[in-house]
């Protein structure tokens, strides 16, 4: 399983997989202090509904094409893959 590859190895190959990356803290995300994150997929129009379903007054979710520039895959697997269908 190379880096790039790997959410489709895991979730499978028909999924639409998008990737929220960013600086910001789980305890300020509950305090509702402005941050801000990126929503990364292959295909934009999967980025942009990750960044219309996860965007709030305090939570700022910009979409991008760039998976693997957003993704630290010295950290890879994540501990947590959500799916939304």
């Amino acid at each position: 399983m190379t880096a790039p590859s790997a959410p489709r190895d895991i979730i499978g190959s028909r999924a639409a997989i998008a990737v929220l990356s960013g600086p910001s803290f789980a305890q300020e995300v509950y305090e509702k202090q402005p941050t801000a994150v990126v929503a990364a997929a292959q295909d934009h129009d999967v980025a942009k509904r990750a960044q219309e379903t996860f965007s709030s007054n305090h939570f700022r979710v910009y979409s991008h094409t760039d998976v693997v520039g957003v993704v630290d895959f010295r950290y890879w697997p994540p501990d947590r893959i959500s799916v939304l269908r």
